[in-house]
């Protein structure tokens, strides 16, 4: 069973799904990726085996079959949901797998923090 280890946020979620139903066709396989993964691919900031969270919209659902197609293009597979799917990926499998034809976008991903630590301004006081 897959499980999910880490979360994306949910505005990403939405942004992903509204561009595999929205018709959306990208021609060159590096335009699939984020712009964190196209700046380390292309900038080879991380070890070429370092395997790096990954969130990917899928053109379909995803099946068993294209599942273990994907796997065996390097991807460690974490959790599916839909048409929306996790995992890891080395920077020397990433573009072979972004060649998919199943696959609209890869973007990096990673845990959600809470920001609310950050907040700036006066106190508020709210008895």
């Amino acid at each position: 069973m897959r499980t999910a280890s880490f979360l994306a946020g949910p505005l990403l979620w939405m942004i992903l799904a509204a561009s595999s139903h929205a018709g959306c066709h990208i021609m060159a396989d590096q335009a699939k990726l984020g712009p964190q993964l196209l700046e380390r691919l292309q900038e080879n900031r991380a070890e070429q085996s370092e395997l790096l969270p990954v969130l990917i919209g899928l053109s379909d659902t995803a099946t068993p079959q294209l599942l273990d197609d994907l796997e065996r293009r390097g991807l460690v597979v974490r959790s599916v949901a839909g048409d929306v799917l996790t995992g890891m990926v080395s920077l020397e499998h990433l573009e072979e797998l972004a060649a998919h034809q199943s696959i609209l976008k890869i973007d990096a991903s990673g845990p959600v923090f809470p920001e609310n630590d950050d907040a700036e301004g006066p106190p508020i006081d709210i008895d």
